[in-house]
């Protein structure tokens, strides 16, 4: 029921790094910081040492390492791929699309290197998970937790002192992440074939 290892991979990459390709650069700011130093304080262009000079030659001596980019084209082509494909996914399931970047991202991330497994993140996003959340929340309002936290508090109760009202409750928020992960599964493989092809 799951996608390809292949489309794993690269979900897994366009959340973590791919992504950050089309964040704002600080180097826009760096090259305006260059050219403004290229006027002295009376706005006039400061001009180049004349070549063979003693200045020439200091200059070239004391010329620091500038800060360079040069963007990676495969990876702005594959990130623009996965974020086209993700466009169609929410065009047409917008959980779907919420539910692959809570897996793949940053909080798939951080729940997976745990005993909970990444499919924990999901987990306050299902019915049965937001409700426990609320429930957590006004019965304890003093406690400044995240939603994960809360459900790993009941997760954790549950091992200590086990009940079986809170284990088919545990079991139940479960199956419904599986759910929705299966769900945003088929709209990422459906958004593939849903893909323009070039004529043959």
């Amino acid at each position: 029921m799951s996608i390809s290892r292949r489309d794993e991979d690269l979900l897994t990459w366009f959340f973590e790094e791919g992504v950050g390709l089309f964040w704002r650069s600080p180097l826009g700011p760096a090259l305006e910081r260059q050219g403004a130093l290229g006027f002295d304080s009376r706005g006039r262009r400061v001009g180049k040492p004349q070549p063979w000079t003693r200045a020439a030659t200091s200059a070239h001596r004391h010329r620091p390492v500038e800060a360079s980019y040069l963007p990676d084209d495969d990876e702005l082509f594959r990130a623009a791929a996965v974020s086209r494909r993700l466009r169609r996914v929410g065009a047409v399931d917008r959980a779907a699309e919420q539910t692959l970047e809570t897996y793949y991202g940053g909080l798939g991330a951080r729940w997976a290197r745990t005993s909970f497994g990444r499919i924990f993140a999901l987990y306050p996003l299902t019915d049965a998970g937001a409700t426990l959340v609320r429930e957590e929340q006004s019965a304890r309002p003093d406690l400044e937790l995240l939603p994960h936290e809360h459900i790993a508090a009941q997760w954790r109760a549950q091992r200590m002192q086990p009940t079986q009202s809170r284990r088919e409750r545990c079991a139940l928020i479960h199956a419904e992440a599986e759910r929705r992960l299966f769900s945003a599964w088929r709209a990422w493989r459906a958004a593939d074939d849903a893909r323009p092809r070039r004529p043959s």
